[in-house]
């Protein structure tokens, strides 16, 4: 339950990243922070 909260969580992070990034540069910055986090 708790992996699938946090998974959640970070799915939704990815989809409210996608929707306002612009620039390919911030996508992958935020990848990074994501995949590090």
């Amino acid at each position: 339950m708790s992996e699938k909260t946090e998974f959640g969580i970070v799915f939704h992070s990815i989809f409210i990243g996608l929707t306002l990034t612009v620039s390919s540069e911030e996508f992958t910055t935020l990848y990074i922070v994501i995949v590090f986090h």
